[in-house]
């Protein structure tokens, strides 16, 4: 119930609790009309008492003066007022009726989150929630080693064969710094210089496990190496790419090495050539020296005397003139069936002499 009161008079309006049904607020039109009912109720029981007054005063001036027509205005007036309330119920039952015939506006939910700070008694207790999300990771592509699969056959990867066993058992388990320039990846490595050292010499033992893998001949320094420094002191540049292989495929002697074990022996290299002596051993020059035979009097791989003639490089045919031309450089096997078409009846014959 809404009650108007304006100054003198008081209107109770029972019927805005059918204008405003529960949960839901009047519209600014309903409003609006409401207030004009109101008003012109209120104008017309104002303008009937002011009208009372005047027909008193119009009652009075009949009697003295008899003016009757000033009176028939009086009575004119009073209908005006008359229309003036009838026309305000009027609108507010037409109010009334619109407001009941309305549908109960949807009713919308809102939430209001409010943060408030809760203080707790005790020690502080830190809460870690764990979660887990699977999630799909796309796999790193499958690294493919160009002809991985041909070294892994071949003699350089043979892991149990002596020439990567043979310090095994020695204390400590190390492969010397004279022999692991051609027993090891790392010492390969260091005597050519690729791990920033001095090349041709090795600096540090390495330790036993290694074979001769594929880093040992594909790395910054092998890109662009083609000279060889052979045991007779000879170097030969413009090699190529078989630099790589001759680097360990060369032999351990020399005419130069054999002088100085004469020398150590206390035997003189011109008078005591023929002479045996228990004090020289045995030179050994070592196993594989292919380059060595191969480029022979050049590289000065066996001994030589002073004044005798020795044969030179031994040339082939061209495309079959190097290392890599006659063997493959992963595998190390002859490629027999390229010999063939020269040489009769060599396929599965000499396949023993591969590295």
């Amino acid at each position: 119930m809404i009650i108007a009161q304006f100054e003198d008079c008081t209107i109770n309006l029972d019927i805005v609790t059918a204008v405003s049904p529960p949960n839901s607020l009047p519209s600014s039109r309903q409003c609006g009309a409401l207030t004009l009912g109101v008003t012109l109720i209120y104008t017309g029981l104002h303008v009937g008492r002011a009208l009372q007054a005047f027909k008193l005063i119009c009652a009075f001036w009949q009697k003295n003066y008899g003016n009757k027509s000033r009176v028939k205005e009086v009575f004119v007036e009073d209908s005006i007022k008359r229309q003036l309330m009838v026309f305000g119920l009027l609108l507010l039952s037409g109010l009334v009726l619109a407001a009941c015939s309305q549908n109960e506006p949807a009713q919308v939910e809102v939430t209001r989150i409010i943060e408030l700070p809760v203080e707790v008694e005790g020690p502080t207790v830190e809460v870690t929630r764990v979660v887990e999300v699977e999630v799909e990771v796309p796999g790193e592509p499958a690294v493919t080693v160009p002809f991985e699969e041909e070294w892994a056959g071949s003699a350089h990867a043979a892991a149990e064969a002596e020439a990567f066993v043979h310090w095994n058992e020695d204390d400590p388990q190390e492969v010397p710094t004279t022999c692991a320039k051609c027993h090891s990846t790392t010492g390969y490595q260091d005597y050519i210089g690729a791990d920033g050292s001095t090349a041709n010499v090795v600096d540090v033992a390495v330790p036993v496990g290694e074979v001769i893998a594929c880093e040992a001949c594909h790395n910054d320094v092998t890109l662009e190496m083609d000279t060889v420094l052979f045991p007779s002191g000879v170097e030969l540049s413009g090699l190529g790419p078989q630099s790589r292989c001759m680097q360990c495929h060369q032999g351990r002697a020399s005419t130069t090495s054999v002088n100085a074990g004469l020398a150590e022996a206390g035997m003189d290299g011109e008078e005591d050539l023929d002479t045996v002596s228990e004090e020289v051993g045995f030179s050994n020059i070592h196993y594989y020296a292919a380059a060595a035979t191969r480029l022979g009097h050049e590289v000065m791989g066996g001994y030589e005397y002073e004044g005798k003639a020795y044969d030179p490089r031994f040339d082939h045919v061209a495309t079959y003139d190097t290392c890599i031309g006659c063997h493959n450089p992963h595998t190390l096997e002859l490629k027999l069936e390229e010999c063939a078409a020269c040489h009769s009846n060599v396929t599965g014959k000499v396949r023993a002499y591969a590295f």
